[in-house]
């Protein structure tokens, strides 16, 4: 894992040693929103497996003999068990959308003027630079998955992975601009 570490920090520093001032800065500030991002996944994934966790669907196997004026009503009962169950699983699905619409919000806005602000059309952008980022954006991804489900101990695998998928793709709009200003200086 040392030797790892090792490696993974050579190719780092010969990438980011290459890089002039204003990409440092572009980097610098590219990791504080992918830490930002990972961070934001982390948090909402324990909220929803601890709110998804915490429900236990109403039994309405040991309805038997609900009798009402002498008729048998354990149908409805149990009906109505099954409606409650329905209505609490829809609830708990949106529950994780707002979640994820939290998430949205809190992430596509500095992503967004982050990308406005950091690509303007003369910026150039050098191949280390675009490596560097491609490879942190990948790195951040897994990251965050693998993070957000040792924290959620598994419990809601789904919502897990839909908090991690809507900042990546939110992170590609800064993402493929790097792309973009690097095959743009190529081709020149």
């Amino acid at each position: 894992c040392q030797m790892l570490l090792q490696k993974l920090d050579i190719i780092i520093n010969d990438k980011y040693k290459n890089l002039d001032k204003t990409a440092k800065i572009r980097i610098l500030i590219y990791t504080l929103i992918l830490l930002w991002c990972i961070f934001l996944a982390i948090y909402l994934s324990i909220f929803a497996s601890e709110d998804t966790s915490s429900y236990k669907p109403l039994s309405t196997s040991d309805v038997n003999e609900v009798d009402i004026d002498g008729a048998d009503f354990s149908w409805a009962v149990r009906l109505m068990g099954y409606g409650i169950n329905g209505v609490m699983s829809l609830f708990m699905i949106v529950l994780v959308i707002a979640y994820m619409l939290l998430e949205s919000v809190a992430v596509f806005i500095p992503i967004l003027i982050f990308r406005l602000a950091g690509l303007r059309k003369t910026v150039v952008v050098e191949e280390d630079e675009y490596i560097l980022t491609r490879n942190m954006y990948f790195i951040a991804a897994g990251l965050s998955l693998v993070l957000s489900l040792i924290v959620s101990h598994l419990v809601g695998i789904i919502p897990v992975i839909l908090f991690t998928v809507v900042w990546a793709l939110f992170m590609l709009i800064y993402v493929i601009g790097v792309k973009n200003r690097y095959y743009l200086r190529r081709n020149i």
